[in-house]
């Protein structure tokens, strides 16, 4: 009998600890997911008012989100909310290119009411989690050129008005070339090389010989060396994005190598050594991550800003469309029209406020952009 029953134990023992480490499984206690915000609260729901089904319904709207969402170009200011009767999502696809920082700034009537979190779109349609909103802003390094999505979520009937503006700078602050601007770069990536035998892996910034060279970023003095293409050069390590920055055809070298420098340090000065002693003085640039990628894009300057919100009390309204059809629209421009219409005095909901756009959510259940 004691056999029989010893017996019985370890195979109760067994049968819980192999529950136990399936449920570990299927938690992933030990990835960044399982102690983001959003999972912290999820969990928590467990212990909550809420039924079963409406926690599956809350976990089950960011994909219902993403199969109904819309594009933005950059730069855009929306404003989206919830009133606390439903449990709704948002998701919005990005077109971002290497080079470029993602900038999120949230203004917010209730702090912590809803989560706010940066996806890529892998090439098997999969989306990687790439960053959350822990406080009102983000500053994204865009490493890699693609589709993103911002999805936007509520937490359980909670009521709430969020203005987000979406715009996008260079990676790094600095332009390497003091005094400089876009306009001083006149030769580009990719354009030929020795009769085409080669492509330019770089861009050149003209300037006036002895104009002082500024680090982009932080970082260490890897190589300091003259000769070959490249003449005098320059290369400067960023740890941060594991990747390394040249300068060539220097006039002067100002480090050595194994220096410290701050972005914004002097390193050198323009000039044309090495091969670009025929040609008026430049700052060769380069990036390479595990290989040359361009540079443009991580220190061209950006201007443009996004157009203020206007009108912005029809959140959360359902309105009636007026007496003509109302064209919609799958990104706020007019080059991205749906193949529908709504007929008059249609009612729709608005979930989100553009400064020139509504978005709405449309009878058949999905969402558009509507013009005001």
């Amino acid at each position: 009998m004691k056999k029989i029953l010893w017996r019985s134990f370890k195979i109760l023992l067994s049968l819980l600890l192999l529950g136990a480490f399936a449920f570990l499984i299927y938690l992933k206690p030990f990835t960044p997911e399982f102690w983001s915000e959003r999972a912290k609260y999820e969990r928590s729901l467990w212990f909550s008012e809420y039924g079963s089904e409406q926690i599956d319904a809350w976990r089950a709207a960011p994909s219902i989100a993403r199969a109904d969402s819309l594009f933005l170009d950059l730069p855009v200011n929306l404003q989206v909310g919830e009133t606390g009767e439903d449990l709704s999502a948002w998701a919005y696809h990005l077109e971002l290119k290497e080079g470029q920082k993602l900038l999120i700034e949230i203004s917010r009537d209730t702090a912590d009411l809803f989560f706010a979190d940066l996806y890529f779109k892998e090439e098997n349609g999969k989306y990687s989690s790439e960053a959350t909103l822990k406080s009102d802003s983000l500053a994204y390094p865009v490493l890699e050129s693609g589709v993103y999505l911002l999805q936007i979520q509520g937490k359980m009937y909670e009521p709430f008005t969020a203005n987000i503006e979406l715009h996008t700078a260079p990676i790094y602050d600095v332009f390497p070339v003091a005094g400089k601007d876009n306009r001083a770069v006149q030769s580009f990536w990719g354009a030929p090389r020795d009769g085409g035998r080669r492509k330019h892996e770089g861009i050149d910034i003209f300037a006036k010989k002895g104009t002082p060279l500024l680090a982009v970023c932080d970082g260490e003095i890897r190589r300091v060396r003259e000769g070959g293409l490249g003449g005098r050069t320059v290369w400067l390590y960023d740890s941060e994005l594991d990747q390394s920055i040249y300068y060539a055809h220097l006039d002067e070298q100002l480090v050595s190598a194994g220096d410290y420098v701050t972005a914004g340090d002097t390193i050198g000065t323009v000039g044309n050594t090495g091969n670009a002693r025929t040609t008026p003085p430049h700052l060769h640039l380069g990036i390479y991550v595990n290989g040359a990628v361009d540079p443009y894009l991580f220190v061209k300057r950006v201007a443009e800003k996004a157009e203020p919100l206007k009108n912005t009390e029809q959140l959360t309204d359902t309105l009636s469309i007026t007496e003509r059809p109302a064209r919609m629209y799958f990104a706020p421009r007019k080059e991205a029209k749906a193949n529908a219409v709504l007929v008059a005095e249609t009612a729709v909901k608005v979930t989100a406020v553009l400064p020139d756009y509504l978005q709405i959510k449309a009878p058949n259940g999905r969402s558009y952009f509507v013009p005001k």
